[in-house]
């Protein structure tokens, strides 16, 4: 709750007054970082001129949220709070992983993905490597960033086509 409030720049008294429990507040932050990521996936496709530029987009609103979020936050809804965790395990399985998928069949689309690559399974290990970076008590902030950083690189290296490499290394 010190950390909720600190982030609102309130007293955790006058938050009190607009959530009853703990477990109320949880639910909503969760519910509000949903809503917001799911409007971000409506959009992202729309703003962005291809699926390289679409996955880059993907991991630096990934990269914003984490410097959002309290190191603690994540550990403590999980583990005190399931209720509010399983809006973040029904995201990622409904909303991410099917947004994931549509990349790459953009990205083989477009002919910047390889088209050979298991996308399924792709998708679930970078999925996994995610939730190293959020959940994992060893990593400071600046690790947490280091290690997603290094993900996403190595995700969109290993489905890049030549064509989509020279366009990364071009653009982004």
């Amino acid at each position: 709750m010190d950390d909720v409030a600190l982030i609102c720049g309130m007293s955790k008294k006058t938050l009190y007054r607009f959530f009853e429990s703990k477990g109320e507040l949880a639910h909503a932050v969760v519910e509000k970082f949903v809503l917001k990521s799911e409007q971000f996936l409506r959009v992202c496709p729309c703003i962005s001129p291809d699926a390289g530029s679409e996955m880059n987009n993907l991991f630096k609103y990934i990269s914003g949220i984490l410097n959002i979020l309290p190191l603690s936050l994540c550990r403590e809804i999980r583990k005190y709070y399931p209720h509010a965790w399983k809006l973040v395990v029904e995201f990622r399985e409904k909303k991410l992983y099917p947004f994931i998928i549509q990349n790459f069949n953009r990205g083989i689309s477009e002919n910047m993905y390889q088209a050979g690559f298991d996308k399924e399974k792709t998708s679930w290990f970078y999925l996994w490597h995610l939730n190293i970076a959020v959940e994992d008590t060893s990593l400071n902030m600046e690790k947490r960033h280091q290690l997603l950083a290094h993900v996403n690189n190595c995700l969109l290296k290993s489905i890049l086509n030549v064509k989509g490499l020279k366009k990364m290394y071009l653009t982004y």
